[in-house]
């Protein structure tokens, strides 16, 4: 067997261009691979805030079809391990319930275990499989309650909007958002304003009607 010979000269000279980094270089890269992971879900966290999927895509469109077109397969995202993350993917379970789809589905689609899907509809199952009636007794659900998720009151309202098939008024809005009148008005404009309402010039107790735009 022949024996490997070595250049001290180069051994030595690679060993001093791998020199040891100083603490502020080492807190400075630390720094910036922290940014890095972070600032993706940050910017995550800001469209799905500022309902950009409605904006982008129109008021049919759930976050986590936005998210498929935008980024691909949702499993790719790896929503894990930090608080951040795991708000994300709560987002994603509950866009996907809300479309209609079972946990198993929705593990499948997510590449997570069930657990992670039972954690975040334990906390808002926007389409239960399952309802208690007011004996107690526990059945089917049909076509599971309608609760409107959490986020900004314009993205709440364009919810509201689009799952009223007669359209709304602005005492109707008010009364299905927990609003005062004043606001569901202002809101109806904000909704004008983003293209995610049409009002008509039918009235219903003397006030126009806004229906969702198709």
């Amino acid at each position: 067997m022949s024996a490997v010979l070595y250049d001290l000269a180069e051994v030595r000279g690679a060993i001093a261009a791998a020199r040891p980094m100083s603490q502020a270089e080492i807190d400075a890269e630390v720094a910036a691979i922290r940014a890095e992971l972070v600032r993706p879900l940050a910017r995550l966290a800001l469209l799905r805030e500022a309902g950009a999927h409605l904006t982008a895509f129109g008021p049919d469109c759930r976050w986590h079809e936005a998210c498929q077109r935008w980024f691909g397969d949702l499993a790719d995202l790896r929503l894990t391990g930090t608080k951040a993350a795991i708000a994300e993917r709560e987002a994603l379970i509950w866009s996907m319930r809300e479309a209609g789809d079972s946990s198993r589905v929705i593990r499948e689609r997510l590449g997570v275990g069930a657990s992670v899907v039972a954690d975040a509809l334990a906390k808002l199952d926007p389409a239960p499989e399952t309802i208690t009636a007011t004996d107690g007794r526990t059945m089917a659900a049909r076509t599971g309650r309608k609760e409107v998720p959490s986020g900004p009151k314009w993205q709440r309202a364009a919810l509201l909007l689009r799952q009223a098939r007669d359209g709304h008024t602005i005492a109707s809005l008010a009364k299905a958002g927990g609003w005062s009148e004043g606001s569901a008005s202002g809101l109806l404009s904000d909704l004008l304003r983003r293209g995610l309402a049409v009002r008509f010039e039918e009235r219903r107790d003397g006030m126009r009607v806004h229906r969702a735009s198709s």
